[in-house]
């Protein structure tokens, strides 16, 4: 399962440790504050353990995060219009290796 993750968060530390966690995680930056990807279970729920304790101890309460399962029939439906155009196959986690 895809998830996309979305978040509006005040403070540049805190805005940047969230955006590299969801890059380990193999999540893709799709717009400045929007990731998605596929992972594995165990690792999905880690992350949301990690994001949840990040938010509730940021002492914000602008600071907000948004999580969503989305499956693979909406992926391959998806639009996107301008900017630079995403790999839907990397997105679909149909890649085996990335090559850059």
């Amino acid at each position: 399962m895809a998830h996309l993750i979305c978040y509006d968060i005040e403070e540049d530390g805190l805005r940047k440790k969230i955006a590299d966690k969801l890059i380990e995680n193999g999540l893709l930056r799709v717009q400045y504050s929007v990731f998605l990807g596929t992972m594995h279970e165990y690792q999905v729920q880690t992350l949301l353990e990690w994001l949840n304790h990040k938010v509730s101890t940021s002492q914000n309460p602008k600071n907000q995060i948004l999580v969503l399962e989305v499956g693979k029939k909406q992926l391959q439906k998806m639009l996107v219009m301008g900017g630079k155009p995403n790999d839907k196959d990397a997105l679909l986690g149909e890649l085996d290796t990335v090559i850059i």
